[in-house]
This record gives structure tokens, sequence and C-alpha cells, in this order.
């Protein structure tokens, strides 16, 4: 789409020579008819349609940032000894993102981003209301971790899903943006989890819980894409059916 046939070639030939195929001689490679579009970030707020779209996918990224990062760092306030609840709520994140993989394509991103962070939500809120005394104290810690092992599924499942939703001319404006409402939870899961505690051990994690059930609510209005082809330009975005609704 940039002119630069050479490379696409060359690129396209070692891809065949990875997977072991015979190159074609024969083969050509032509311009596409129409010039790529001219695009900005403005792009990814207008129309309507799609300015909901990133508002929501943007609180969704803030949102599962700072529960992600506010659940290790608040991992004091679970069951007393902060090294060894910060391990094991670091521990739950390996056989998270090995299933994560699997759930992707087997429920959809959709169903899977957003289950994943109700449940994270509802686990913060169990926390919250938890007593931290006695055998409440491993009840706490359970929570917890399972609370990180469903909010990863979140962490590292909202890249894949943010992609697909942007066609391919916008894509890297979108999750810029993303990445700036990520960075914006992260600055706030400190603060959140260490300076509210200061008003109750509870706190935390029910603004963490609350955030999450909200954020997984609005998920729900975004558009499946898996199995889904993905556009590359506006035109096609919009052209296609499936693709009128966000």
């Amino acid at each position: 789409m940039n002119g630069q046939e050479e490379q696409a070639l060359n690129i396209l030939k070692r891809i065949a020579k990875v997977n072991k195929k015979e190159w074609p001689q024969r083969i050509k490679l032509s311009k596409p008819e129409k010039q790529i579009e001219k695009v900005s970030v403005r792009n990814i707020f207008v129309p309507f349609d799609m300015c909901r779209s990133t508002l929501i996918q943007a609180f969704t990224w803030f949102s599962v940032v700072l529960a992600y990062y506010g659940i290790s760092l608040a991992s004091d306030n679970l069951g007393g000894n902060m090294y060894r609840d910060f391990a094991l709520t670091t521990i739950v994140e390996f056989p998270a993102n090995i299933l994560l993989m699997y759930f992707l394509n087997l429920i959809g991103r959709r169903n899977t981003i957003g289950g994943s962070i109700i449940v994270s939500g509802i686990s913060c809120l169990a926390v919250a209301f938890i007593p931290k005394q006695g055998v409440y104290n491993w009840i706490r810690v359970a929570m917890g971790m399972f609370g990180k092992f469903w909010i990863t599924f979140a962490f590292s499942g909202v890249y894949i899903w943010s992609a697909e939703l942007y066609p391919t001319v916008i894509r890297a404006q979108g999750l810029g943006v993303m990445m700036v409402a990520s960075r914006i939870g992260g600055s706030a899961a400190p603060w959140v989890a260490q300076y509210l505690s200061k008003y109750g051990d509870f706190v935390p994690f029910l603004v963490m819980g609350t955030l999450s059930l909200v954020s997984a609510l609005l998920c729900f209005k975004l558009k499946e894409t898996n199995g889904k082809p993905l556009a590359d330009t506006l035109e096609e975005f919009y052209a296609v059916s499936e693709y009128q609704r966000l």
C-alpha cells in the first residue's frame, strides 16, 4: 500500500522459506487501486460509534491495569504477610496467561475479557467485606489470588481485543490512546492500594472491585472480533454490516 513492492516480496519469500513452501516464480504483486487513507488520532473519536468504542476501551484499560497492579500492591492487606501474599498473587499469573490463549478462541474475546473482569471484581468486593482476622485471613488471601488470576486474563487479553477493534489504518493511534489510559491506571494503582488503605483495609478492594464491575458491563457493548475478518481501511470498516455497530 506504500509502494514498497520489493520489500513486500522479500518478506513473503522469507515466510515461504520458513514454512517450507515452494515460491511460485510467476507471482507478481500489484498496487491497490486506491491510495492509502490519510488518518490521524481524530479518526478514533469520530463518528459517534467509534468514539463510544474508544472511550469504553480506554476506561476498561484504566480499570484493568489499576486492578492488576493494585491487587499486588495491596497484598499486605490480604492476610498480613506481605511477602507471602505478594508471591501467591504473582504465581497465579502463569496459569492464567496459558489458559487465556485457549479461552479467547473458545468463547470469544468479549465473553473472556468481560467475564474475567466481572469475576475479578466480585473477588475484590469479597475481600473488602471479609474480616481480616483468624481463619478469615486465608479466605482473604484465596479471594485475592482468585481476583488476580482473572484480572490477568483481562490484562493480557485487552491487547488482542483492542488491536482487532480498530481497522489497520488507525490501529496504531487507537492502541496509543489505550497505552495512555493504561499508564494512568498503573500510576493510580499505588495511590489506591496504599493511600486509601489509611481509611480502612477494605477501601482499596472496594474501589478496584467497583471499577472492575462497571468496566465489565461496558465491555459487553463492544463487538466480538473472534473469527471475524479485520478491516484494513476505514471504508472497509464501515462498509461491512457487522462493523456498523460497535
